[in-house]
């Protein structure tokens, strides 16, 4: 690490952090004053002990081994074996710590100044659980780390140091802790004192450089509190669980009432402010289930996990249910609810955190990239000036031999000498230092680039990673890429040196946990939750019935998401093939009682019209959007319960044209509602049809032959009209010889020759059936019917000139009908057959009936 890097939690800075637990106290005044006391030392004494530790005084060398009812004095150092534990109390004010195995804690002060009496611990390695009673006046209670120091007034706290790494981890079961850095160099922001409040946890890790210690404040993870205590110190927490559940329902009771009163409801202590909100009744109930789930968290964790012994841990939940008088405190492992990570947790400070963290791990992976740069460099000059130093060791090899000085020595006969009284000291070989790691041991979610260093300059690093010691034969590198669960181990040599001792160091390289789409809380029935890791291969397994997930658990398969019908609590582990399992993610969900969005009315209402309509869509629930369809296919709906807008689905926002017979269906959603039903509306349109008209064309052969074309325009549909009609008129008395009719197909009922005379009808009529159409058929322009061919006749009885009328009716679907008269022309009507002048007329509309 460089200095002066401005970044706090450095150990070449001389950083050291204050996490300052008080724990509260009213002070009860009893009317009777307390006389003051001078200066003097208190003491402890030893009111449990398992397995064996040792005390040794302040200033002195010798250690003796610890007993029930041994007295500590300020300054004892008490250290525990393996499989030990030890517990203490002050004595004259009953504040008791329990120290757990292989751990060195230091009692740094125990006095009393008169104006209050001042107890400090100093943890040096290991676990402490402190159950400190509530202090009164100037008393104060310290616990000390590497780097921190928690000043602690009625609190029950956990504090473990990590012998190798030096990280802090506290835990705030009840009470509030303090914390600030202790840095000469820290900036005024990163020396800013903050509060750790109940369900809050605190991870300090002196590689770490943070600028504000809130980023390392979260909820208690009961998993990394289980796998960094010991079981002895687990054992302590769940027996003070009835203490801790009466402080927490008295600091739940203090926040109720100023919600009640519309009080501020931060939690404050000496200037320092908490980030745990209990803004309004509805966060201060997450946050007090989490109280009540803690200690069931960390002891069905802890049996789960192998931590502790489960006979032996449901004998202590016995013996703690009896003196629990409230049945619903007590401790029921069957009905531990999993702690819940947003509880009082503001959305906005978590955000700020994240974008923080992922700075700092920005930071880390720069330093190491620039570290591995200059590691590298250093290799290749290093293999640079070996090559070097070989060259000239040929060199002058080159030049002994040219100068004849490597030819051997004739060995003279030995020489009896007498042999000295003393022999002189042989020459002592140096041996390389020991190699270090820049990653320590531990568990991690992804792949670590682990570099060697020596205080040996120029030395050479050989390693493994299948627990096998390593030789010169062994791979040779500054560092190695650690992918999955190995064991390093490492010798570094240098020429002229013994090899150094073996470093070795375990990683586990874990599947990174499972995440979920939907946080704990309030869900509707049918919610849909997805299940991923960022671990590329990995299998994620569940369970949803509160059981910890194994390797036979159901396998969560993407395409089938959880459908949430009931309360139900889902604990998800992911898997994969040479990499620790992930830790477990817990989420429970409850059914939300949502009321449901009015569902969507239209105006004007379904039915038939004659002209286009333009549809508007209400809702009676205020500012509820509205989705609809022209399909008649109800609107989509995506997996996490939000309308889906595309091109079948469209959002509500102006009104909607309908020029077509269209069937809307629509639904309304609201956020923090259940969508509502479809409504569907069925709008028949049918235009009027445009009028018909029929153009009639004589095309005229020889003298007398003639063709009558019908052109029917402005058809445009096959119900237009029922058919036409075409009539053909003698006004008078003409007898003409006949009208004689090649009639077509098209026409029916008349084929023969009609004669026109005062015996016969001085009309006849040729219906023209209208060719089948296809209903949905675009028609456009024109449609000719059938040609009607006729001959005129002159008659020799009359030569008298009459004109002969055509016209043509077209009869309508819906019975009225329009007559057209198309054309009309005379003769003069003679013997021998003549050329008829013909007259031709536009359609009129003559009739409409």
């Amino acid at each position: 690490m460089k200095a002066g890097r401005g970044k706090i939690m450095k150990f070449n800075r001389n950083l050291s952090a204050i996490v300052i637990a008080t724990f509260l106290l009213t002070l009860i005044s009893t009317g009777i004053a307390t006389p003051a006391l001078g200066k003097s030392s208190r003491i402890a004494i030893i009111s449990d002990l398992t397995g064996s530790a040792t005390v040794k005084s302040s200033g002195g060398s010798r250690e003796y081994d610890a007993y029930i009812d041994m007295g500590l004095a300020q300054g004892d150092y008490i250290t525990t074996d393996a499989n030990s534990s030890v517990t203490f109390k002050i004595k004259d004010h009953e504040d008791e710590v329990t120290i757990g195995s292989n751990a060195v804690v230091s009692l740094t002060t125990l006095t009393d100044k008169g104006k209050g009496k001042k107890s400090k611990i100093k943890v040096l390695s290991g676990s402490v659980w402190s159950n400190v009673k509530k202090l009164s006046g100037g008393d104060d209670f310290e616990v000390e780390t590497p780097t921190a120091v928690m000043a602690v007034r009625g609190t029950k706290v956990l504090t473990n140091v990590d012998s190798e790494t030096g990280e802090t981890y506290v835990a705030v079961a009840a009470g509030t802790v303090s914390a600030k850095t202790n840095s000469e160099d820290a900036t005024e922001d990163e020396g800013k004192e903050i509060l750790i409040a109940p369900s809050q946890q605190l991870s300090l890790d002196s590689r770490d450089e943070v600028t504000d210690l809130e980023d390392k404040v979260a909820i208690i993870d009961p998993e990394k509190l289980v796998s960094e205590t010991p079981s002895e110190i687990i054992e302590a927490i769940i027996k003070d669980k009835a203490d801790i559940d009466r402080e927490n329902a008295e600091f739940i009771a203090a926040q109720k009432e100023k919600i009640a009163n519309g009080d501020p409801t931060g939690i404050a202590r000496d200037g320092a402010g908490s980030s745990l909100d209990t803004k309004d009744q509805s966060e201060l109930d997450k946050v007090a289930k989490n109280l009540d789930n803690l200690i069931g968290n960390v002891a069905k964790t802890a049996i789960e996990e192998k931590k502790v012994d489960k006979e032996k841990i449901d004998k202590i939940i016995e013996e703690l249910n009896k003196d629990i008088t409230d049945p619903t405190k007590k401790l029921d492992l069957d009905k531990v609810l999993p702690m819940d990570k947003t509880a009082g947790v503001d959305p906005e400070l978590q955000k700020k955190k994240d974008e923080e963290l992922k700075k700092l791990e920005a930071a880390k992976k720069a330093a190491d990239e620039v570290k591995k740069a200059a590691e590298d460099a250093a290799k290749l000059k290093l293999a640079e000036a070996l090559k070097k130093l070989d060259a000239e060791k040929a060199r002058i090899a080159k030049e002994k031999e040219d100068l004849g000085l490597n030819k051997p020595t004739p060995t003279p006969s030995p020489i009896p000498v007498p042999s000295p009284s003393s022999s002189p000291a042989p020459t002592t070989r140096q041996t390389v230092a020991t190699p270090s790691f820049d990653i320590p041991a531990g568990t991690y979610t992804s792949p670590q680039s682990v570099h060697f260093t020596s205080a040996t300059e120029g030395v050479t690093y050989y390693y493994t990673t299948d627990k096998t010691t390593p030789t010169t034969s062994s791979t040779p590198g500054a560092f190695v890429t650690i992918d999955k669960i190995s064991t390093l181990k490492v010798i570094a040599t240098k020429p002229g040196y013994n090899d150094s001792a073996v470093a070795s160091r375990d990683y586990t390289i874990a599947v990174a946990a499972p995440s979920f789409d939907h946080g704990s809380g309030a869900v509707s029935s049918g919610t849909p939750v997805t299940i991923t890791t960022v671990t590329a291969g990995a299998v994620i397994r569940y369970t949803t019935n509160n059981t910890k997930p194994t390797s036979t658990s159901t396998i969560f398969n993407s395409s089938s998401p959880i459908q949430i019908t009931s309360d139900t609590t889902i604990r998800a582990i992911a898997f994969k093939a040479n990499l620790a399992d992930s830790s477990e993610i817990t989420v429970a969900y409850t059914l939300s009682v949502l009321q449901t969005a009015e569902k969507p009315t239209f105006l004007p209402g379904e039915g038939t019209f004659t002209t286009t309509k333009t549809i508007e869509l209400f809702s009676a629930t205020q500012d509820a959007t509205i989705y609809y369809t022209t399909d008649g296919s109800e609107p989509v709906i995506n997996g996490s319960g939000v309308v889906s807008t595309d091109s079948i689905t469209h959002a509500y926002t102006i009104p909607i044209n309908v020029s077509v017979t269209t069937t809307i269906k629509a639904i309304a959603v609201k956020p923090g509602m259940l969508k509502s039903g479809t409504a569907t509306g069925l709008f028949t349109i049918n235009l009027p049809l445009p009028a018909v008209t029929v153009t009639p064309t004589i095309n005229q052969f020889g003298s007398n032959n003639f063709d009558l074309v019908l052109t029917i325009n402005n058809l445009i549909a096959a119900n237009q009209v029922a058919g036409v009609e075409v009539h053909v008129v003698s006004p008078g008395n003409v007898n003409l010889t006949a009208l004689q009719s090649g009639i077509s197909s098209a026409f029916f009922g008349e084929s023969s020759v009609k004669r026109f005379n005062n015996a016969v009808s001085r009309e006849v009529i040729f219906a023209a059936v209208l060719p089948t159409m296809d209903p949905d058929a675009n028609i456009t322009g024109p449609y000719e019917l059938v040609k009607l061919p006729f001959s005129i006749f002159a008659s020799t009885e009359n030569t008298t000139q009459y004109p002969l009328t055509i016209y043509i009716k077209v009869v309508n679907t819906d019975g009225t009908s329009y007559t057209f008269q198309n054309f009309n022309f005379g003769t003069d009507i003679i013997d021998t057959p003549a050329t008829i002048p013909v007259t031709y007329f536009n359609p009129v509309i003559l009739t409409e009936q």
